[in-house]
């Protein structure tokens, strides 16, 4: 995934491969200390850099990475 996103950023990483094991953000959000706010934040960015349409199921897009 990070060779096809390179900009993203480490946290955003973390929170790609927590939305891939079906975690929603309030469970993102106690696994990994933040603000479900802060979770909400990164996962605007996700999009934004995998230039996903509103249509798009993030965890349907994040499915297809991991089994490349």
């Amino acid at each position: 995934m990070q060779l096809a996103f390179p900009d993203l950023t480490t946290m955003e990483l973390k929170i790609a491969v927590l939305l891939n094991m079906k975690f929603t953000s309030s469970n993102i959000s106690s696994a990994l200390f933040l603000a479900k706010r802060t979770v909400e934040f990164h996962r605007h960015n996700l999009r934004k850099k995998m230039k996903l349409e509103v249509s798009q199921d993030i965890y349907q897009v994040l499915a297809t990475y991991s089994t490349q």
